[in-house]
């Protein structure tokens, strides 16, 4: 079996977090709350960043593997058009928060002609047991 084939896969939902049925060691999951910390409307992680399942399980995925850490970080952002910003993390082990900011930065998102929005989700990472 190739390397790529081993790697976690990342599911990003619009629902807390919940315990799925398929190979994972990094999951993620989008709430449509608004975050205390921002007056932006909430917006849907699915909608604004299409492609974060991918992309996160992309640049998290292997690092997730190497280090088999479990524990779950609560990340908040603003998205005004295509501009990620105010990424918040808090929570979860430290050796994912860095790695973590810095992906969601990356996202390829879009909320064009929607103004200012808030988005706030989790990241699981499920460690070495996650991943069959």
């Amino acid at each position: 079996m190739s390397l790529i084939n081993r790697m976690p896969s990342l599911v990003v939902s619009a629902a807390l977090i919940a315990s799925m049925d398929t190979p994972a060691s990094v999951e993620a999951a989008a709430s449509v709350t608004q975050p205390q910390e921002s007056t932006a409307p909430h917006a849907d992680l699915r909608e604004v960043c299409r492609r974060a399942d991918q992309q996160l399980q992309d640049m998290l995925g292997f690092m997730a593997h190497i280090d088999g850490t479990r524990g779950v970080i609560d990340v908040t952002f603003d998205i005004e058009g295509e501009r990620i910003q105010n990424v918040r993390i808090s929570n979860g082990p430290a050796a994912y928060c860095q790695a973590t900011k810095r992906a969601v930065y990356r996202l390829e998102c879009s909320a064009t002609g929607a103004g200012r929005q808030s988005v706030r989700m989790q990241v699981a990472f499920l460690g070495q047991e996650g991943a069959r």
